[in-house]
């Protein structure tokens, strides 16, 4: 294998993504109205409200049961042991009376995590068939017992956990420490995924709704939106052809695996000069070494400086289920402090600044997904542009306004003391 071989196939992979990229923009694929209205990822706004909307036989889209049917029918083929009910067990004649319900508050948390909450979407039926129960995650961290309550407001209804890659729900989500209950993926509940579940679906979805544009292409954008969330936006005639090409011979796959092997040296080198800016940036707003703590392997950037250490908390930049998110971390989590009086106080100086705090936990109290950079480990293009200083100085200048901001609530909430 030869230096020159590599060359060979980095052009040749060139070529055919650039091909690709033209006939994207040709045919308009990447145009979606979810993306430029900024509702890619919100759970309740945009994913609970569109299945709900097209699993409602009372729905706009005027096709009835139709789609209900269909998802029926997929649920069937991933359990067909799950009494509920297997494809062949639905007449496509009669109608299916159901009500389709999103967000749906089942009472407030109790004490011990075993009731209440609020379910994302719920499927009744009039003729007795047990509920169906949505958990829907996009990039929301699991809840506290989350399922366990899910699951002990109606033990017998199907419940789905549903999320981009159809993972296993969490232990925080399944086992109640309190109880000792303990949910069994594939016993009390059932994980489905939008890569495959909810595409196969809506795709039959797409084929129902054959004579009737609107509702149609509008299902033809959800699919693509959804492809591009679980990464497979990418045509897969490009993957093909690419395939294609580093199997011609022999030494053109050698020279595919010898950059295969490179990724690890590929990223340590891609984040070094980032990672370098980011600490000059720390160093700017005197929050200076050893007081910065970054690890470019996971990506995670912790900032801090003497106010901040005696209110225990760190600005952060972390990434997390397919995206970056930033805002206040604590340094400790097991710690009180700050106390929710302070906490509240920041959020709400946060949200004025940034918008509304994002799914807060323990360990990130007040935080918000990093919309510009919504997926920072995936998108090259993006790495490419901060590397190649393509758009560099907008990227440092947003992590700087960024921290600049966030240091200036925690001055205005902490007197120079780091009083709580």
């Amino acid at each position: 294998m030869s230096a020159t071989t590599i060359t060979e196939l980095l052009a040749r992979v060139s070529e055919i993504r650039k091909k690709h990229e033209l006939i994207a923009d040709i045919t308009g694929e990447r145009f979606n109205v979810f993306g430029i209205l900024g509702l890619q990822t919100s759970e309740t706004r945009t994913h609970s409200a569109l299945l709900c909307e097209l699993l409602d036989p009372q729905g706009t889209h005027g096709l009835k049961d139709a789609f209900l049917k269909a998802f029926i029918r997929m649920l069937g083929s991933v359990h067909g042991h799950i009494d509920h009910p297997t494809p062949g067990d639905l007449d496509e004649i009669s109608p299916i009376a159901a009500r389709v319900i999103p967000e749906v508050g089942i009472g407030c948390k109790s004490a011990d995590c075993s009731q209440g909450g609020r379910i994302d979407v719920v499927i009744e039926f009039a003729d007795g068939r047990r509920k169906i129960l949505i958990e829907n995650k996009i990039y929301a961290c699991d809840q506290e017992c989350q399922l366990v309550r899910y699951h002990n407001y109606d033990s017998k209804a199907l419940l789905l956990y549903l999320t981009l890659d159809g993972g296993e729900a969490g232990e925080s989500s399944t086992i109640n420490p309190s109880t000792k209950q303990h949910l069994e993926s594939g016993v009390h509940y059932f994980p489905i995924s939008y890569k495959s579940h909810i595409l196969n679906w809506l795709d039959e979805c797409r084929k129902v709704a054959s004579n009737h544009p609107l509702v149609r292409e509008t299902i033809v954008q959800y699919m693509n939106l959804i492809r591009q969330l679980t990464q497979q936006n990418t045509s897969s005639k490009m993957s093909e052809e690419i395939a294609n090409a580093v199997l011609r011979d022999e030494e053109t796959l050698l020279a595919y695996s010898a950059l295969y092997q490179t990724y690890g040296t590929l990223r340590e080198k891609l984040f070094l000069p980032i990672t370098t800016e980011l600490i000059n940036l720390a160093n700017k707003h005197g929050m200076t070494s050893p007081t910065t703590e970054i690890d470019p392997a996971s990506q995670e950037f912790y900032f801090w400086d003497e106010v901040l250490d005696h209110a225990n908390l760190m600005i952060g930049f972390s990434f997390d289920q397919g995206k970056w998110f930033f805002g206040f971390a604590r340094r400790n989590p097991e710690s009180p402090a700050p106390g929710d009086d302070v906490i509240k106080e920041i959020a709400a100086k946060f949200s004025d600044m940034f918008g509304s705090v994002e799914r807060p936990t323990k360990n990130w109290p007040i935080c918000r997904w990093w919309q510009e950079y919504p997926k920072w480990d995936s998108d090259w293009k993006t790495l490419a542009s901060i590397h190649f200083e393509k758009t560099q100085s907008a990227f440092y200048n947003n992590v700087d306004d960024k921290l600049r901001k966030m240091k200036e609530m925690s001055v205005q909430v902490f007197p120079a003391s780091g009083q709580l």
